[in-house]
């Protein structure tokens, strides 16, 4: 039996201390990335 990984949501990412994220493409033959960065909360 083939376990999947645990999914987990930006809140709790969040929550955790992440501040960053690098997401990429699944296709091995792409190379396609993106970066996300934790802004400050104004107020």
């Amino acid at each position: 039996m083939t376990t999947r990984p645990q999914k987990i949501t930006f809140g709790e990412m969040r929550a955790g201390g992440v501040r960053g994220l690098l997401i990429y493409c699944s296709d091995y033959h792409c190379s396609h990335w993106t970066a996300i960065q934790r802004r400050p909360m104004a107020g």
